[in-house]
């Protein structure tokens, strides 16, 4: 069932940039566009110079299918792309999805190398697992990503549940592309 009292991201908050500003699939329900702009402000406390990250399509206003996905119909779910660095390590603002090989790294279209920030991502990651206002059932991404995150965590991470909590909701769907370039929550 859709939410009737859905709200928009903003194509600019604190932490936040719209992947396509203007764009109409900017409706969520009001817990997660909390969440997540609570996420990104958690980032940015953790990891000073923190860039922002990206939110991409979350869906329509009053639901119903949306153009570039079977998802996204209720305003429940969300693409958010990665956090990424340079090569000497200073975050970058993502400018759209770029794919992460297996050894974290992208390449743009003008041939520009980026680096999947596996302290960022997992941050980002643990403050939507903790977050008391939301449940997320899923973190979609590529087993290549989760693999990234888990290792990153298994040596950062002080809380097991949160980290048994990763291990399972993070998940490369069936059925649809591995989601190497961005989360879908």
């Amino acid at each position: 069932d859709w939410c009737t009292d859905a709200v928009s991201a903003l194509d600019e908050g604190a932490c936040y940039v719209r992947g396509r500003p203007g764009e109409v699939t900017s409706f969520g329900v009001p817990r997660l566009v909390a969440a997540l702009e609570r996420a990104g402000d958690t980032v940015a406390a953790q990891t000073p110079g923190s860039s922002a990250f990206r939110i991409g399509d979350i869906g329509y206003e009053h639901g119903g299918a949306h153009l570039r996905h079977r998802s996204h119909r209720a305003g429940r779910d969300v693409d958010v792309l990665f956090y990424l660095t340079d090569a000497s390590g200073r975050p970058v603002e993502s400018r759209g999805f770029f794919a992460i090989s297996r050894f974290g790294t992208s390449l743009d279209d003008d041939g520009h190398v980026f680096f999947f920030d596996d302290e960022r991502n997992w941050r980002l990651v643990r403050a939507l697992l903790v977050d008391p206002d939301v449940d997320v059932q899923w973190i979609f991404c590529s087993r290549g990503v989760k693999s990234r995150l888990l290792r990153y965590a298994l040596t950062h991470e002080t809380d097991g549940d949160v980290l048994a909590r990763a291990a399972y909701v993070l998940q490369q769907p069936e059925n649809a592309l591995p989601h190497d370039d961005h989360f879908h929550v």
